[in-house]
């Protein structure tokens, strides 16, 4: 067959017919003379490769493009544009030749049909992202772990934005799966259920000294005891709120709550230590009384939408104490809770990790994965027809709340989050879930924590740490 000569040197090339093309060619309308087979090469991605937190940017951004730059300008064109194609005379590398295209070939059409093909598309856009690598690089940037540090994502192109969030949210579901194996690889502690079910009382009481603004409050610690009295609440629509006396926090009531399980809590197996205390304040034991309010029916059903217990929504800034204190206590009372009526408590981190606290056979187990956890839910609502509540701790920043969550209608859950919306919306409004506002801590009760972790420590000792503390959260 008769093939097509052109020739390529420092001056112009060939007259052959004009009229380059200003559009990129689309998938299906394009690379003119690419066989099929070809075009399905350049157009379909490669299966994606699994990133961790330490792959290169680089190796990120270069992913799925051909090494084009490697070919010569005649291979290029064979290849890309017309497979009958000779090019004579000085030939040059495709990396050479994208930086001055119009330098190597002067004629419009053919230099239109080669600016226009896909695959030097390709060939741009991977130029383009070796540029973004440099340009993170020189700032500091190239791994995926600190792409997600980095607080200057819009320096680099929007391609190479996606690029990286994508390969960041593959590293760390990763890495979250490997954090989850890890747990739930690992034997719990022995004794668990019932180090958490026997949990041990104590409480801190406050004494007010002085008057106005010269007084102040003494903490005393009753280690190993439970209080006498609790605060006072008063109903107000479908839920409690303290009532407003000076009385409420003068022993006997306390000023805080501690219950200690010698083997930690659910939240210090996910976090991998040593938390053994729970705080409980006035607000702590709010939400627990709201929730039981729930399971008694005290609130009335009309609002309901076919489900048996109100779905509830816990929203706390972070570090209040939603995870390590409210989900501890709740737990705590719903394995006290009458076990006609309820049957096991499932405590989730996510939908991807949840230890299930089984009541009748007083044992606990750690599950893994989100299928295997709807999995192991569904089982105790559809083969051992058991009743049960859900803890649901959005652990994950941003990550909506598991539409999956509770297994059945007969089942409650509670979903503690932070402020941010893309947590729960979405599943607030298809649950008709109801909120709870959890109020943060206040100066005493802070005190009362500071006093209760130095209760061994001299009274001037104890102060000195008061001192300090509120300097530092003051």
């Amino acid at each position: 067959p008769k093939r097509t000569r052109a020739r390529a040197e420092e001056s112009p090339a060939t007259n052959v017919p004009r009229g380059r093309r200003h559009a990129r060619s689309g998938p299906d309308g394009g690379a003119s003379g690419q066989p099929p087979a070809q075009r399905r090469r350049v157009e379909e991605a490669p299966a994606g490769p699994q990133w961790n937190l330490t792959t290169a940017v680089e190796e990120v951004l270069l992913a799925g493009f051909d090494v084009t730059e490697q070919m010569t300008l005649n291979d290029f064109i064979r290849r890309y544009v017309d497979p009958d194609f000779v090019l004579e005379g000085r030939n040059v590398m495709m990396g050479v030749f994208a930086r001055r295209p119009e330098h190597y070939i002067r004629d419009e059409w053919l230099l239109g049909e080669i600016l226009n093909s896909q695959a030097y598309q390709l060939l741009e856009d991977a130029r383009n992202l070796r540029a973004d690598a440099r340009n993170l690089a020189v700032q500091g940037v190239s791994s995926l772990d600190q792409w997600k540090e980095f607080e200057h994502k819009d320096t680099v192109t929007l391609l190479a934005k996606g690029k990286l969030d994508r390969a960041l949210a593959v590293a760390k579901r990763a890495e979250r799966s490997a954090w989850i194996q890890r747990i739930v690889s690992q034997p719990l502690p022995e004794g668990f259920y019932n180090s958490v079910l026997n949990a041990k009382w104590s409480h801190v009481l406050g004494f007010p000294e002085g008057e106005g603004d010269a007084m102040v409050v003494r903490m005393e610690v009753r280690q190993g005891q439970t209080p006498t009295q609790l605060w006072d609440y008063r109903r107000k629509g479908i839920s409690y709120e303290p009532v407003e006396d000076a009385l409420q926090f003068i022993a006997p009531r306390p000023r805080l709550l501690v219950l200690t399980s010698e083997k930690g809590w659910p939240y210090s197996l996910k976090q991998r230590g040593a938390f053994a205390d729970c705080y409980i304040n006035y607000e702590v034991e709010r939400v627990w009384r709201i929730v039981k309010g729930d399971l008694e029916g005290e609130f009335g059903t009309a609002d309901l939408k076919g489900f048996d217990v109100r779905r509830r929504l816990l929203i706390g800034t972070p570090g209040i104490g939603k995870s390590m204190a409210a989900g501890s206590y709740l737990l705590y009372r719903l394995l006290h809770y009458d076990i006609a009526k309820l049957q096991v408590v499932v405590y989730c981190f996510g939908g991807d990790l949840a230890f299930v606290f089984d009541k009748e056979e007083q044992t606990v187990t750690a599950h893994g994965g989100e299928l295997n956890v709807i999995n192991v839910m569904n089982d105790l609502v559809w083969q051992r027809k058991l009743k049960g509540y859900v803890i649901y701790d959005v652990d994950k920043k941003g990550e909506e709340t598991s539409k999956y969550f509770p297994p059945h209608e007969t089942w409650g859950i509670i979903v503690l989050s932070s402020p941010n919306e893309t947590n729960y919306k979405g599943w607030e409004k298809q649950m008709f879930a109801k909120r709870i506002i959890m109020n943060c801590p206040d100066e005493l009760d802070v005190k009362a924590m500071c006093v209760w972790e130095r209760r061994v420590e001299p009274a001037e000792a104890q102060a000195e740490r008061w001192e300090t503390v509120k300097k530092v959260h003051g």
